[in-house]
């Protein structure tokens, strides 16, 4: 099973694929609810018709597991720092957001 990953934008390259968390996620998913262990995980970007393919370890897989638990415990204990940048002022939040009145 190959589980790939269209993109569009910015074409993904070889070092993306191989430290993506998203693909990780996507075979950690796959083998939990579908029952399938995919051999290659692909991104295919759309703008260059290129794909760039990663492979998971079981142990690549378990690490990729403890950061999700890390980061679901994070946000359950409501310890999320916002990351002020470039989409912040297509924001809805924008004019309350604490982050903001830190940052003039």
């Amino acid at each position: 099973v190959e589980l790939v990953d269209y993109k569009t934008g910015t074409p993904q390259d070889q070092k993306k694929a191989d430290r993506s968390l998203q693909l990780s996620l996507y075979a950690l998913a796959a083998r939990r609810e579908l029952k399938l262990d995919p051999q290659r995980l692909t991104f295919y970007n759309l703008t260059s018709n290129e794909a760039v393919s990663a492979i998971r370890t079981d142990k690549d897989l378990e690490k990729a597991q403890e950061t999700l638990r890390e980061v679901a415990g994070e946000i359950r204990q409501r310890h999320f720092d916002p990351k002020p940048g470039y989409a912040c002022k297509f924001c809805d939040y924008f004019p309350i957001c604490p982050a903001q009145e830190r940052n003039p």
